[in-house]
């Protein structure tokens, strides 16, 4: 366990209009935007949002900073997570989005403003447990060139869970969306993770999402991370929607670069319709 630990540390040590319900790649930094899953190993700032029970992996003090591109929009967002002060990991993350001038009317003049908080907690060799809070408020102008000024905001709860089973493997459960407050909640999403490391320097992910707005409605996120040298990482993997009428696929990829005290990632989405997103995120470690 302390090596799968170590490994995940070393791989992943490197924000979107979250598109619910493709939570497979909801998730901004570089190990989560790369792979696009990896519940069970999320050992950077994804962790806020993918798996709070992965902040306890993290032990140190650190920032996160990114810039994100996707269609006709861009954002930004900053993260800090603190695992030293107390027994318990704590994080928070900021993200915005809003439309590139002169495009507001393909993107909805849609500005959207997201943040979690979360906490975590380790049981020494027997289970990583975590709890977040979300809060998110969407502001719509014109969509297609009609005006419908409207504000939306959504309060939600969510959970995870990290079991250690060997060195070499780890499985996870996440509840997303579990007590939304709000207009147009989505429905709660219930993810199962599993994160295998065959060699030192290459870890294999695989999450199967379950969207409670239909027992049928499945969907599968596939990543994998190898690491170069100590020094680089490539990342990949795929998400599919098994529910939609015309099952929707899309695929991420990314690299990173390390250095002493962080790292620096980019990764390349894509996403339903005809966007991409490239993010750029940068992880700073403010303390040994």
């Amino acid at each position: 366990m302390l090596r799968l630990r170590q490994v995940g540390f070393r791989l992943a040590v490197a924000m979107t209009l979250a598109l619910p319900p493709m939570a497979g790649l909801a998730f901004d930094y570089g190990q989560g935007r790369g792979m696009g899953a990896g519940t069970a190993v999320v050992a950077d700032h994804s962790a806020i949002e993918m798996n709070p029970a992965g902040i306890t992996q993290l032990p140190r003090y650190s920032i996160g900073m990114l810039f994100n591109h996707t269609g006709p929009g861009a954002g930004f967002g900053f993260s800090l997570l603190d695992n030293k002060t107390t027994g318990i990991g704590m994080g928070i993350d900021y993200r915005n989005t809003r439309p590139i001038e002169g495009h507001a009317k393909e993107f909805g003049s849609l500005v959207s403003h997201k943040l979690n908080i979360a906490l975590g907690e380790y049981y020494e060799g027997k289970v990583h447990i975590g709890m977040g809070y979300n809060f998110r408020r969407d502001k719509l102008g014109i969509v297609n060139g009609v005006t419908q000024p409207t504000d939306l905001n959504n309060h939600n709860m969510y959970t995870g869970a990290i079991v250690p089973i060997n060195e070499k493997l780890q499985l996870s459960l996440v509840s997303y969306d579990l007590a939304w407050f709000g207009d147009n909640a989505p429905p709660p999403r219930i993810t199962s993770g599993a994160a295998w490391l065959p060699h030192e320097q290459v870890v294999l992910v695989v999450d199967v999402i379950q969207v409670t707005d239909n027992i049928r409605h499945w969907q599968t996120a596939v990543g994998a991370d190898f690491l170069i040298k100590d020094s680089f990482a490539l990342r990949g993997g795929w998400h599919e929607d098994f529910y939609k009428p015309v099952r929707r696929m899309t695929w991420s990829a990314g690299l990173a670069a390390f250095f002493q005290k962080g790292s620096l990632s980019y990764a390349f989405n894509t996403e339903p319709g005809k966007n991409f997103r490239h993010t750029l995120a940068l992880e700073v470690n403010t303390m040994d």
